[in-house]
């Protein structure tokens, strides 16, 4: 008896655990530099940690990775809130680019005029995927 209580204590805690993680669109990674990375759940199929990184992969190609010595925290978000996240400082070029590659428009994140959409927003050596 004491077994299968504990089998159905475990299975509720699953069956809860994937229901509230249904609500969510994006994983969010927060960095000790202040930096804010956030990828759609939908894009990534696995997330592994090798080598002291934390890699987050769709179809066995790596998309996006974090140094585990940089990580301040991860937690899962409704929606985008990228451009918000996205570090202001002088340095640096930015470009905002549509979801297929094409680069739309240089210098500031501004997506106003935009059509609603997903875009790319590089600004030196980091891709924040953004949802308008």
């Amino acid at each position: 008896m004491k077994t299968v209580r504990t089998w159905m204590i475990a299975l509720l805690t699953m069956m809860s655990s994937a229901a509230f993680a249904d609500g969510f669109e994006y994983l969010v990674v927060e960095e000790n530099n202040g930096t804010t990375g956030q990828t759609a759940l939908a894009s990534f199929d696995q997330i592994k940690f090798e080598n002291g990184m934390m890699v987050i992969y769709n179809g066995g190609t790596a998309m996006v990775s974090y140094s585990l010595t940089s990580l301040k925290k991860m937690y899962f978000s409704e929606g985008a809130s990228g451009i918000a996240q996205i570090p202001d400082d002088s340095t640096g070029r930015i470009e905002v680019y549509t979801a297929s590659g094409v680069l739309l428009k240089q210098g500031d994140a501004n997506l106003n005029g935009l059509p609603r959409g997903i875009y790319l927003i590089k600004k030196g050596d980091r891709v924040f995927k953004v949802r308008k």
